[in-house]
């Protein structure tokens, strides 16, 4: 564990000691900043649009608390998820060397068993293990295709709801008035599975078909090929989130108590109406507050994705802290300033609130700003949407091959292969928004197996992997450096301190260098059982 605590504040400062100069044969790589926005893109999603709404149904205080609580549990199981990628590549390499080792050659065998001692969870640049994988590793075929199931049906439905975000927002800010398309109206896709006008419907799908256009192609480009693209959206992202911000805060100084929507109406004590918003507590508005989180704060199967490319995995701990802490501070702000600002005006797609001022503010800024706000989900989902198809399709090579895609080339046109399954994953949900554009009932339910996919499968990869390296390294390392004293077994004492020699070690073999003191098993167990009370009050928000 010593050699894994890194200081907090000098990760991001040594970040350009990381991009050293490409070796031979090395694959591709980017740095820490990179890699801080592909997970921000990922993470960050259409996810964010309701927080103001989840914000002001459940009351600020009470939110707050939640987004804090979620996001504590969300980082950790994002950071197990590393965890038990770095067991999976030492479970490997074990493996390997006992397949490799010839039982009548003695130094072989001496060497296995060193190895064995000395279990190695550094992740490389040239392997990384996809959770379908760690499932097969840890659980067996079983868990695999379990899991592979589900994440399937999650992600193909998360990426539906993604292409018609994207239609259904150009479709109605866009002036299509041409041939058969007319532009829909701000009601044309509420309670309707697709518009009944045949000119929006046409609008629309003519908007579906140039979403496709750009993301299927965006698809079939490797991540690290795309970097530019994805940090430029990203900082747009930062961009919008603090045009929401700002503006907001500036009507709270300005007008105080002041209600955007009606306008014939001023509270006669601000401080009393503000008060109020924040200390209130709706139970059933908190349980919609509770899903919406989670969904907000759901990376944690596209990091294997995601984490490969980065060089500097020695800093993934921090990373993933960092990341975790940047979303939190932007949803926080965000649902404070917006649900404080438009009470009880907020939509629940939070850039909504923005339309009228973009038809009839008299300032020509502020028009401008309030378009870009309310076409910007459309034009996130062109950068997130890419992502979630690498994640799937990664997972789904690993189903048709046996293989992660690191190791494509030892499979017989394993490019060929890949590239077919990331454009029928990108494909098949635009295909399917032609025809349905309203998905916010399965999306409910599709949002319950994104809970499984995130939190439940982090924790029990978690705990399985540390049983089978506790039961593969079940014998600690011994000071001495001697091949001889190999032979003087020294059983694991888990939790306690084994002292032979004058020397002391931990005598965990199951830690890893991203292990904190979340890692304990105990503490693991007391987040799944916090795990099954919020899929309880997700399952019930749903059925209110």
């Amino acid at each position: 564990m010593s050699g894994s605590r890194i200081r907090p504040l000098s990760w991001f400062a040594r970040n350009r000691n990381s991009k050293d100069e490409k070796k031979e044969g090395e694959p591709k790589s980017v740095d820490l900043v990179s890699g801080f926005f592909f997970n921000i893109n990922f993470i960050v999603g259409t996810g964010f649009l309701s927080v103001p709404y989840a914000f002001y149904r459940a009351g600020t205080m009470a939110a707050t608390f939640t987004l804090l609580a979620l996001s504590v549990i969300s980082w950790n199981t994002a950071n197990w998820i590393v965890e038990s990628m770095a067991r999976s590549q030492a479970i490997v390499n074990w493996r390997k060397r006992n397949q490799s080792g010839d039982s009548d050659d003695s130094e072989s065998e001496i060497d296995a068993k060193v190895d064995a001692r000395h279990p190695d969870f550094t992740l490389q640049l040239t392997r990384k293990f996809e959770a379908s994988e760690m499932c097969a590793i840890f659980f067996g075929s079983y868990m695999k295709y379990f899991y592979l199931i589900i994440y399937t049906v999650y992600m193909s439905f998360a990426n539906w709801a993604s292409a018609s975000v994207a239609g259904s927002a150009w479709a109605t800010n866009l002036p299509l008035n041409f041939g058969s398309l007319s532009q829909c109206g701000d009601q044309a896709f509420h309670g309707n599975l697709a518009p009944a006008d045949k000119g929006c419907l046409s609008a629309y799908r003519f908007c579906i078909m140039l979403f496709g256009l750009i993301v299927i192609p965006l698809s079939l480009i490797e991540l690290t090929e795309q970097k530019l693209f994805q940090v430029l959206l990203g900082l747009m992202r930062f961009f919008t989130f603090g045009c929401l911000i700002i503006y907001s805060v500036a009507n709270l100084v300005s007008n105080p108590g002041y209600n955007p929507y009606n306008t014939t109406s001023t509270f006669n004590s601000s401080f009393h109406e503000y008060g109020h918003q924040i200390l209130k507590f709706d139970f059933k508005g908190w349980l919609v507050a509770v899903s919406i989180i989670v969904y907000a704060q759901i990376l944690h199967s596209g990091i294997p994705a995601m984490t490969q490319p980065i060089k500097a995995k020695r800093w993934l701990g921090v990373f993933f802290g960092a990341v975790f802490a940047s979303t939190t501070i932007l949803y926080l702000s965000l649902g404070v300033t917006l649900s404080l600002w438009f009470k009880e005006s907020i939509e629940e797609t939070g850039t909504l609130n923005f339309v009228e001022l973009a038809h009839h503010s008299s300032s020509t800024a502020l028009r401008v700003m309030s378009y870009y706000i309310v076409l910007f989900p459309s034009l996130d989902v062109c950068s997130a949407y890419p992502l979630g198809v690498f994640a799937l399709s990664n997972n789904l090579f690993i189903l048709f091959t046996g293989l992660d895609t690191t190791e494509m080339h030892k499979q017989k046109h394993g490019r060929l292969i890949l590239m077919v399954l990331r454009f029928g994953t990108a494909a098949v949900p635009i295909i399917a928004a032609l025809f349905i554009a309203n998905l916010v009932y399965i999306v409910d339910y599709a949002g319950l197996l994104g809970l499984f996919v995130c939190y439940f499968f982090p924790i029990l990869l978690q705990l399985r992997s540390q049983y089978v390296c506790h039961k593969t390294f079940g014998y600690t390392s011994l000071p001495s450096k001697d091949i001889s004293a190999a032979d003087d077994e020294v059983p694991l004492l888990d939790g306690k301190h084994v002292v032979t020699s004058g020397f002391e070690w931990k005598a965990r073999t199951y830690y890893t260098p991203y292990s904190n003191v979340f890692s304990y098993p105990i503490i693991v167990m007391v987040f799944g059982a916090v795990t099954v009370v919020i899929c309880g009050f997700i399952i019930a928000g749903i059925a209110m």
